[in-house]
């Protein structure tokens, strides 16, 4: 089992722009925290199972603070096995699933995002949906 977490409160100082002042805002496009756990479990040699999530917090999408992005939480798995060939060859296969619940989120935030004519503010480009992957290494 591992974790880790991230605080973080980052603030503008001194920051005046085209005569608007955001001093003490915070920085958009920032999370106020992230958080990763996982847990990594190895029932028999050679063969394991991982599970982890990534949670990142609440986004501001502009200079302004008015907006924000309210953050998500994605759970990934996968599995892998090793096959020892002969003493210099063996290969690992492995089976994952990104964001294993199908959640809806940003995989990235366009800060101060451009407003064009006629359309409306893009903030947000979407993250994958749920994903499978199969992976096979070989190493000798």
């Amino acid at each position: 089992m591992n974790a880790s977490v991230t605080f973080s409160n980052n603030l503008f100082i001194d920051f005046e722009d085209d005569g608007k002042v955001y001093s003490g805002n915070h920085l958009p496009g920032i999370p106020a925290q992230t958080v990763y756990a996982g847990l990594n479990w190895k029932p028999v040699e050679h063969l394991s199972f991982n599970l982890h999530q990534n949670y990142f917090g609440k986004q501001y999408l502009n200079d302004t603070n008015e907006g924000t992005y309210p953050g998500v939480y994605l759970l990934n798995f996968n599995s892998s096995y090793k096959l020892i060939l002969d003493k210099k060859w063996s290969a690992n296969l492995t089976f994952g699933i990104n964001n294993l619940f199908d959640k809806n989120y940003a995989s990235m935030i366009l800060v101060n995002a451009p407003v064009l004519v006629n359309q409306v503010q893009r903030y947000y480009y979407p993250g994958l949906p749920r994903n499978y992957y199969v992976a096979l290494s070989i190493q000798f």
